[in-house]
């Protein structure tokens, strides 16, 4: 990771711990022109944008309007803030949510749940348990082992 783009900081709340306790969160801010590897949970800030992979050993939140142009990893949950967007697939061992108008162009595969906000878009979905819709949405394609919950309009 690029020293001059990446700060480390303290999450007080724990909000990207899975055990629920403080971790230390990695926040990525502007431009990054490759690919990124963060030894824990990641956050890139809002209008962030990585042109590459990234691959996380904890929880990744993409902030509102951040992007990646290749696939996202994560040994946690990710989080799609409202209209972020990630060009290739989405691979998360925890639970995945996309925000109002967040798009993944590529597959979402979750071992957890999966949560699809209004507006989201995604190609493929496979989700490790139940999926829950907010209407509308784009997903032509869905597979829960769990159940597939829909709220109308």
């Amino acid at each position: 990771m690029s020293a001059a783009r990446v700060r480390h900081v303290h999450d007080p709340q724990g909000g990207f711990s899975t055990a629920g306790r403080p971790e230390a969160v990695h926040v990525l801010h502007g431009d990054v022109g490759r690919s990124v590897r963060a030894p824990g949970a990641l956050l890139l800030a809002e209008g962030a944008r990585v042109m590459g992979d990234v691959t996380a050993r904890g929880a990744v939140h993409l902030a509102r309007g951040a992007t990646i142009a290749g696939e996202l990893r994560a040994v946690g949950d990710v989080i799609l803030g409202a209209g972020a967007s990630v060009t290739g697939g989405v691979r998360a061992e925890g639970r995945v949510v996309l925000m109002a108008g967040a798009t993944v162009t590529g597959d979402v595969d979750a071992a957890g749940d999966v949560h699809l906000m209004a507006r989201s878009r995604v190609v493929r979905l496979l989700a490790g348990g139940d999926v829950h819709v907010q209407q509308p949405v784009h997903a032509p394609k869905v597979r829960a082992r769990g159940r597939v919950f829909v709220q109308p309009r």
